[in-house]
């Protein structure tokens, strides 16, 4: 039938004095907790952890957003190049150039 395809989770005897069942008969009560102070005891709880979790993602958040980014690339570029020396033989093409780098650095703090 229908109902027998379902789970019907069923109370687990229990001994009041925690030994063996042999002999003794068992309290109707389930190991899990119960009563409502309890529940309310267990919800504190969660809701206490949850806090200090949700405190910690928001703090994490701040400190990855204050260190994002570290480090941006350098923007550099080649100074129009001269030719200091040019020498042309039958064997030999020498091409002298001096040139320099011209960079801009977006970072908010000294790399030197």
């Amino acid at each position: 039938s229908f109902q027998s395809l379902h789970y019907r989770p069923f109370p687990i005897p229990v001994t009041d004095d925690n030994s063996k069942m042999e002999g003794k008969s068992p309290s109707k009560r389930c190991c899990c907790c119960t009563s409502p102070k309890s529940w309310m005891c267990t919800a504190l709880v969660l809701l206490l952890v949850s806090i200090a979790f949700w405190t910690q993602a928001i703090w994490a958040l701040a400190l990855y957003q204050s260190l994002t980014p570290v480090y941006q690339e350098l923007d550099c570029s080649l100074v129009n190049p001269k030719v200091t020396d040019f020498s042309l033989n039958l064997l030999n093409f020498w091409v002298d150039l001096e040139t320099g780098t011209a960079c801009y650095d977006p970072n908010s703090y000294s790399l030197t």
